[in-house]
């Protein structure tokens, strides 16, 4: 608890140990000095309420960290403990921008700007020129790895200060990959699908010989775009190196197509109508490349679901040869499979009803077969047949109770009706009749009105032992 004290008694007290500072009710300016002189780094002042410059400075100039307990630190106070470690602008709660600038410029590599909140042009152009450089390396211009979105403006500078800064980019500008590309030609592995002016730009009119156009289709594969009538050198030459370029290719023949190809399986998309032949050698490659054939021959479609049953998923239109072993190899496939024949469902089945929720719709006649064997197989059946309704809810009238079912109550009436008129009604099929919840009338009418003498007696027994 704080007392009050004379100056003397103040000053005793903190200078042994300034932290006493805590339990003096309205210390002198002069005490307040003696404690922070007499505290580690000035540590002190986190027991002084609203600490003047002079205290500030004073606490800061004895360990830079303890701004970090200081609520609102004068700007002098700012600027002095950023001078000595950038990285400390993390304790100032929004510095202004000539705090935030010095920070940057005095801290590694400008990565001080990380703990700054959005930032101005200034700050971010300030960060990116921070740091030493040294030749062909990516250790530095990082600073812009840690801003949200640059400005072209400061990406170009961090480029123009360190070509390998680009690598720190988020989504570069193109012109400022082109910067980058032009200064150091390996960095042309950025570079994913590059506009028509972006070649332009790179390339200029210097693809006019053929050796110039050797070198662009070996540095930058898809600047075959740009040549008219490239020779088939230059065409292979590109496709060795990217595969994918094969689709600025025109009527290719099959050496260029094979090319293309063992250099990257991914480029049979480009190809339209590829022999078996260049299918076989797509999928050499890797066998999950079968998805980017279009229609795939049955021989590499079987190869493709022997080796693993769900990459059927990846085949647009299998034949029934490929689906029915996809679902022997696991009958859960089928539900990738979007049009699946009576005999794959069958196949299926076969394996156990439990299947049948993976056919999204399964024929009328393997409906019926499925509620034969249980009603409960409802459930797996997302559109049934009405026939198929009819018939379960001739079985039971606990077909009603499914969520799928969909008949009006005239035709499950009419079922009903059927049922009750039978002269020897199923003694269960009565059971789920009176116990139903689901039945839209009185039940005495419908008996009343179809029932046989058998279904009036058991139904006057069951009302009677009530």
């Amino acid at each position: 608890m704080k007392r009050s004290m004379e100056k003397s008694d103040q000053l005793r007290l903190v200078s042994k140990n300034g932290n006493c500072i805590r339990k003096i009710k309205n210390p002198l300016d002069e005490t307040i000095l003696k404690a922070i002189r007499n505290s580690w780094e000035g540590s002190a002042i986190r027991f002084v309420d609203n600490p003047s410059e002079e205290v500030q400075m004073e606490a800061v100039r004895r360990g830079a960290a303890t701004i970090q307990h200081i609520k609102n630190p004068a700007l002098s106070v700012q600027l002095h403990c950023v001078g000595f470690h950038g990285d400390l602008v993390q304790f100032i709660s929004n510095p202004p921008e000539a705090v935030q600038i010095k920070a940057v410029e005095n801290s590694w590599n400008g990565r001080a700007i990380r703990f700054l909140e959005n930032p101005s042009e200034a700050v971010q152009l300030a960060a990116v020129m921070t740091g030493e450089i040294y030749k062909d390396t990516n250790e530095f211009g990082d600073a812009i790895e840690y801003m949200e979105k640059p400005t072209e403006k400061v990406q170009l500078a961090a480029v123009d200060k360190n070509l390998w800064a680009v690598l720190h980019i988020k989504n570069p500008k193109e012109k400022v990959l082109l910067k980058a590309v032009r200064g150091n030609r390996d960095l042309l592995r950025l570079v994913e699908k590059p506009s028509e002016s972006f070649l332009m730009e790179l390339f200029g009119n210097r693809l006019e010989t053929e050796n110039e156009r050797l070198f662009a289709a070996d540095v930058y594969p898809f600047s075959i775009k740009l040549m008219k009538n490239p020779s088939k050198a230059v065409l292979m030459k590109a496709l060795g190196k990217n595969g994918d370029a094969i689709e600025f290719v025109r009527e290719p023949d099959t050496e260029m197509i094979k090319e293309a190809i063992g250099q990257n399986g991914r480029a049979v998309r480009f190809i339209e109508n590829p022999s078996l032949e260049i299918q076989k050698l797509c999928i050499e490659k890797n066998i999950d490349n079968i998805r980017f054939i279009e229609n795939p021959h049955e021989e590499i479609q079987i190869q493709a679901v022997k080796e693993y049953a769900f990459r059927i998923h990846d085949i647009g239109d299998p034949t029934e040869r490929v689906q029915l072993l996809a679902v022997s190899k696991n009958p859960e496939r089928i539900k990738c499979i979007r049009k699946p024949t009576e005999a794959v469902q069958r196949k299926v089945v076969e394996q156990g009803m439990k299947y049948l929720k993976y056919i999204e719709n399964p024929v009328k006649e393997i409906q019926m077969e499925a509620i034969e064997e249980s009603l409960s197989h409802l459930n797996h059946i997302r559109n049934p047949d009405p026939d198929v309704l009819r018939r379960a809810l001739s079985i039971s009238a606990k077909a009603l109770e499914y969520d799928c079912y969909n008949l009006s109550w005239e035709e499950s009436e009419a079922v009903i009706g059927e049922v009750l008129s039978k002269d020897d009604p199923d003694g269960e099929y009565l059971r789920s009749f009176i116990d139903s919840k689901h039945i839209q009338c009185d039940k005495a009418i419908l008996v009343d009105r179809y029932g046989s003498m058998r279904t009036k007696a058991y139904f006057l027994d069951d009302r009677l032992s009530l």
